[in-house]
């Protein structure tokens, strides 16, 4: 929330449009600090179940908010990037838009083969149903939109990020690559979060 400084993001928006601003939701999908899920389901836990099914109800019945993809997007950072991305390209019912920064290729936790034996259980089928490159180019991710932005001194994710921009435009998806000054760190978030934040409340129905 301060480390990006989102709320300072959309305080300035909420100023500029009358007071009306997108609802944030800070949602962990770790459980602790050190856990890496990668937002899928797995021995780590229910993080996928936990971000498309049991966070979107609560928040839809708490906050009385709309649902459905053209009015939830999805933004995270490293990790969260990866996360945004594979939620959004495989739950499209669910989230509609995503803010990807600084982002990894696909779901892991370090090579593809310790990322099936450890992530899936070793089931290959798994690693191929959370493959961004698959994903997009399901008839159902065909209104996805996202948002790639990556650090100019980020040399690793550069790389992926325009990989993925590609293969996004590639599949007929809408899809737009920013490279902003800094590496893998939060003045990069930080930035980011505030280039994207007018495109991602368009998205929502704001703007």
């Amino acid at each position: 929330i301060r480390a990006a400084a989102a709320d300072r993001v959309a305080d300035r928006y909420a100023a500029l449009h009358d007071g009306v601003a997108p609802i944030l939701i800070f949602a962990d999908g770790n459980g602790s600090f050190t856990a890496d899920t990668e937002c899928v389901d797995s021995n780590a836990g229910h993080a996928e179940t936990y971000l498309t099914k049991d966070l979107p109800a609560f928040v839809t019945a708490a906050f009385g908010t709309l649902s459905g993809p053209s009015h939830w997007a999805i933004e995270g950072y490293s990790e969260g990037g990866t996360c945004a991305m594979d939620l959004a390209l495989g739950h499209p019912d669910v989230y509609g838009s995503f803010v990807d920064i600084a982002g990894d290729l696909f779901p892991n936790v370090g090579s593809k083969a310790s990322t099936i034996a450890d992530l899936y259980r070793g089931d290959n089928a798994q690693f191929d149903a959370h493959d961004p490159m698959l994903l997009m180019h399901r008839p159902t991710a065909s209104n996805v939109a996202g948002w790639f932005e990556v650090g100019a001194h980020d040399h690793k994710r550069i790389a992926v990020a325009a990989t993925l921009d590609a293969a996004m435009r590639q599949a007929g998806l809408q899809s737009r690559l920013v490279h902003a000054p800094g590496g893998h760190d939060f003045h990069l978030t930080t930035r980011a979060v505030a280039d994207s934040f007018d495109w991602i409340s368009a998205r929502v129905g704001l703007g």
